[in-house]
């Protein structure tokens, strides 16, 4: 579970007006419908990969707290009176609760993550949960309409792969990992230019292989 604090991203005043009708995507925006009439072309099925993605984010909280928070609850629940007791003195219960509440965290990051990928007519998150509930129904029955499984194992690892980024990258959980993966790059990249001026270095071009 990730117990991180996650950068604040729902005061965005991202507007969308723009419109989606059938056919690929364009201009780096990723259509609500699916595009099973493109996928021969290599934008349409860019575009339906990345749709499978965002349906991985969008099912990133019921996903993992049926799959593990609930579960483990339930499985406390069919232990015997002592043995829920022995498990409460040990804070389990305290600390899988503690989980679940930064489980729906995480998901109103993803959930800002999918908005500014502009998928659709997406409303925001942030503004009205009706309208969101809507939209998330109608996308998940149009997926089941073009024979889409609405998250599977190896999307959802995707996901948890970009939390945990996020964590590394930017939180303050993740700054030993950070200096101990950067730290060294960093003092090479100083070394090798140590005599050019910290103002000059703007021009240089440094590879980073995976990016």
């Amino acid at each position: 579970m990730h117990s991180h604090p996650h950068p604040q991203t729902s005061s965005h005043s991202h507007q969308h007006s723009h419109s989606h009708g059938k056919g690929c995507a364009s201009g780096g925006r990723l259509p609500f419908n699916d595009n099973s009439d493109c996928e021969e072309n290599e934008q349409g099925a860019e575009a339906n990969a990345l749709m499978d993605v965002v349906a991985a984010f969008l099912s990133y909280k019921t996903f993992i707290l049926n799959g593990g928070i609930y579960r483990r609850l339930h499985d406390i629940d069919q232990l015997s009176e002592r043995h829920r007791d022995i498990v409460s003195s040990l804070g389990t219960i305290d600390k899988i609760k503690s989980a679940e509440k930064l489980v729906r965290e995480n998901y109103k990051f993803l959930l800002d993550l999918v908005y500014l990928s502009a998928v659709g007519e997406m409303p925001n998150p942030s503004d009205s949960s009706d309208d969101f509930k809507q939209w998330h129904k109608s996308f998940v029955e149009s997926r089941v309409r073009a024979g889409k499984t609405i998250v599977n194992n190896s999307y959802m690892e995707k996901v948890l792969s970009t939390l945990k980024q996020f964590v590394r990258d930017w939180s303050g959980e993740g700054k030993t990992e950070r200096e101990q993966t950067y730290g060294p790059i960093m003092q090479a990249l100083e070394a090798e230019f140590a005599n050019i001026a910290p103002e000059a270095r703007g021009d240089i071009k440094v590879l980073v292989p995976g990016a």
